[in-house]
């Protein structure tokens, strides 16, 4: 568990240190087109939240990997994201997770991890976007995962408090080991 730890201090200052190189790049991306005199948006920023969103993303693959979770202190697991992959043999799998701080609720998402996971990827029809109005076409077998977990996720988010900020992060590789 002590090298569980290290390795997450190491990415954490890989992150930070790699985050402080792009920062002003990221930022610029980020706000293009927007008059920043008279903008909020130039706050939205934060160095921190970046490096602790790619952290949780990493930890997205090892709980479907490991079933362990090594979360940031303050955080709390609050809910395991359970979704069908697969078109010829669909199984249930570890999505991702949900945690909770005072003042934090995210959703971590992993991607590709799975034979099942690269069936559905192959799954490549498009079909309208079945929960909007308008909501254009979208890859069928990736959606047909988010249905598998939508109505529950939905359920569990509904329980947080309201007052805390909402992240929302993921990862897609399909070389990820």
């Amino acid at each position: 568990n002590k090298t569980r730890i290290m390795d997450f201090r190491l990415r954490v200052r890989l992150l930070r240190h790699l985050s402080e190189i792009t920062k002003s790049y990221i930022k610029i991306i980020y706000v293009k087109g927007v008059n920043m005199q008279n903008s909020d948006i130039k706050d939205i920023f934060r160095c921190e939240d970046s490096i602790l969103l790619a952290a949780m993303s990493y930890q997205a693959y090892q709980y479907y990997k490991e079933t362990k979770i090594v979360l940031p202190k303050g955080f709390k697991l609050r809910y395991t994201i359970l979704a069908t992959a697969g078109v010829e043999q669909p199984a249930e799998e570890v999505f991702g997770f949900v945690a909770e701080s005072k003042d934090k609720i995210i959703l971590a998402f992993r991607g590709t991890a799975s034979p099942q996971d690269y069936d559905s990827n192959l799954d490549l029809f498009q079909i309208p976007y079945p929960f909007m109005e308008f909501g254009g076409k979208t890859h069928r077998g990736i959606t047909h995962i988010y249905q598998s977990t939508r109505n529950k996720l939905i359920e569990e988010l509904n329980k947080f408090s309201t007052a805390k900020q909402l992240f929302v992060t993921g990862h897609r590789s399909e070389e990820h080991t």
